[in-house]
């Protein structure tokens, strides 16, 4: 099955590998051997990874999250066993599922953590009542009861709708009004665009809605990116964006994109001699700062530049380079991160005597949150609500910034017209 661009605006091209720490315990991959599913031992839990090779490394943030609980001797008395895994193809609904079974079957895993992929095997997960922690960008994730996502469930199956998160007009407008616009975003024109299928349509609506809700026009939002074929030529595009303002370009340009289409678009942009704010999901990791000049990007928690003034995101990047300081502190690499750190919130509260039952029942029920980091993520809301948190960063050609910190927003549940039918308010961070 081939997985559709727009679902992976938040993947980063080419991650490397790296090498996981030698203070977490880690068990051979391919054992070979039938192992009761889900068991959870007296002294050890046995947990592994479902991870695309475009998320590569993400295990590193998972082990140095584990490394750091089991130096204080695990969680209730059990060290935390992770199982090294292979990472395959983006979108290889096969290979997922044989990973998955692999783990569960042959590895006796009592949980996938971290789950980074497009193409979970939840259905298959959740008949083994083996619970995951994941970042949740996939529909396969939406409404799925034994799968948990650190920012909710982000991705709704088509034709549903996920509700629209006000973060980024809003971060948008505090930038505005930072810059000297005492009205921030209100009146500024934005043009967004996306792929050209149903669900990539439906998002790019749902974004307009959101924007025109907090004030912005929306002069253009089309999905036009073909899913199918590789996009040689953005001289149409950047010609219907630089005149969609009534002949103008607009103030910003949303491209809700793969980073191969974001990276051809916004160059286009710029030779054009669009002087206006170019924003995406898509293009943080310090490996491609330089490919990601003059770009502003918003991501779904804080990142490692906030750290001088954020002493919890200092605490993460701590964490991680100090089990491996070689680690590319990527999205990845902190999603993984996250998971394990959300998995052993959940673990801690199932108590002594844990099963997999018990820690999906904690799980349906957990606040996830680092303050001023990432969350608050409140099940069970959040089977089908993402987190309406994010941070706003810039790239220079030579290192990103913080733009606007990391901050919660209010989000709208819309019907078939453009005013929202219900207002959900701001998680407090």
């Amino acid at each position: 099955m081939r997985m559709r661009r727009h679902r992976f605006v938040v993947a980063l091209a080419a991650c490397a590998a790296l090498a996981g720490s030698a203070l977490i315990a880690t068990g051979p991959a391919g054992a070979g051997v039938p192992r009761q599913a889900g068991q959870i031992g007296s002294d050890e839990i046995k947990v592994g990874g479902l991870i695309e090779t475009q998320f590569a490394g993400s295990d590193v943030g998972a082990k140095a999250r584990f490394a750091d609980e089991n130096a204080k001797g695990g969680v209730n008395g059990r060290k935390i066993t992770y199982v090294e895994g292979q990472t395959y193809a983006q979108g290889n609904t096969a290979a997922a599922l044989a990973e998955g079974q692999r783990l569960v079957q042959q590895e006796g895993v009592a949980a996938i953590v971290p789950a980074i992929t497009s193409v979970p095997p939840a259905q298959f997960l959740e008949q083994q009542k083996i619970p995951s922690f994941s970042w949740s960008i996939t529909p396969l994730g939406w409404d799925a009861k034994w799968y948990f996502g650190i920012t909710g469930a982000l991705v709704a199956p088509f034709p549903k709708s996920a509700p629209g998160s006000a973060s980024l007009p809003d971060m948008l407008s505090k930038q505005f009004k930072d810059e000297g616009t005492a009205t921030g975003g209100k009146g500024k024109s934005v043009a967004i665009i996306g792929s050209d299928d149903a669900s990539a349509k439906s998002g790019v609506n749902q974004a307009k809605k959101t924007f025109l809700t907090q004030g912005y026009k929306v002069p253009y939002a089309k999905g036009a990116f073909s899913i199918t074929t590789p996009t040689s030529d953005y001289t149409p595009f950047v010609q219907a964006i630089m005149t969609s303002n009534g002949g103008n370009p607009p103030d910003i340009a949303y491209l809700v994109a793969s980073f191969n289409d974001v990276q051809g678009l916004a160059k286009g942009l710029r030779q054009a001699g669009f002087q206006g704010i170019i924003v995406n999901p898509t293009t943080y990791d310090p490996r491609i700062v330089k490919a990601a000049e003059s770009l502003e990007v918003y991501t779904q928690w804080a990142t490692p530049e906030s750290a001088s003034s954020n002493p919890n995101m200092q605490k993460v990047v701590d964490s991680i380079t100090k089990q491996n300081p070689e680690a590319t502190l990527s999205l990845g690499t902190l999603a993984g991160y996250f998971a394990a750190d959300m998995f052993i919130q959940a673990l801690k509260a199932a108590g002594k005597n844990a099963t997999t039952s018990s820690i999906q029942k904690a799980a349906s029920k957990m606040t996830y949150q680092i303050k001023d980091v990432i969350g608050p993520t409140v099940y069970p809301a959040a089977y089908t609500l993402g987190t309406s948190c994010a941070q706003l960063a810039m790239s220079n050609g030579a290192a990103f910034s913080v733009v606007v910190p990391f901050d919660c927003y209010p989000a709208f549940v819309f019907g078939a017209g453009q005013k929202p039918k219900k207002t959900i308010p701001a998680p407090t961070p």
